[in-house]
């Protein structure tokens, strides 16, 4: 069985309402970057203090779309814009890696014909296919902080969060 991940940027009426409406399932959050945490039958609920909410389970979307997500939204932005995300960071093992691309509005219909999505929805062989065709056509900049520069910056007094900063400006 796939699991389906939903990760969303929501606003904070849309928190309230999310709150609300799972406050008898809230469970208890052990991540200081969580703000909201609950499970229900088929999906796990959980509200981060950036306002990104994921659903995560077989009822990921179905209970997503109570709130308004809108499966047939491909692209936040509908004109030139940057964007990066991280990969690595909840890992014990492995570097942490930050990936940021430049695509302009004249490329976005593109993106979407590809299936082009946040990579959380998209399959190892599909994102190893269609990988190479972004690279080469699109700019973009790669940073890796490998293990031991990690533990030596970590020494330094350095938290996930100024790291994360760092990597991704």
């Amino acid at each position: 069985m796939k699991l389906n991940i939903i990760s969303w940027a929501i606003d904070e009426e849309i928190l309230t309402k999310i709150k609300s409406f799972y406050a008898d399932n809230q469970v208890e959050n052990p991540n200081e970057y969580v703000i909201f945490m609950a499970k229900v039958k088929g999906c796990s609920i959980t509200i981060y203090h950036s306002l990104q909410a994921v659903f995560q389970g077989k009822n990921a979307q179905s209970e997503a779309e109570i709130f308004g997500y809108d499966p047939t939204v491909k692209w936040l932005y509908s004109s030139d814009h940057a964007g990066s995300d991280e990969v690595g960071t909840g890992d014990y093992f492995g570097p942490i890696v930050v990936v940021a691309s430049y695509v302009k509005e004249e490329n976005l219909e593109e993106l979407n014909r590809l299936g082009i999505r946040d990579s959380k929805k998209l399959s190892d062989d599909f994102i190893l296919t269609v990988g190479p065709k972004l690279i080469r056509k699109y700019p973009y900049s790669l940073m890796v902080l490998d293990n031991e520069k990690y533990n030596s910056l970590i020494k330094k007094g350095w938290n996930m969060n100024s790291l994360k900063a760092a990597l991704h400006n």
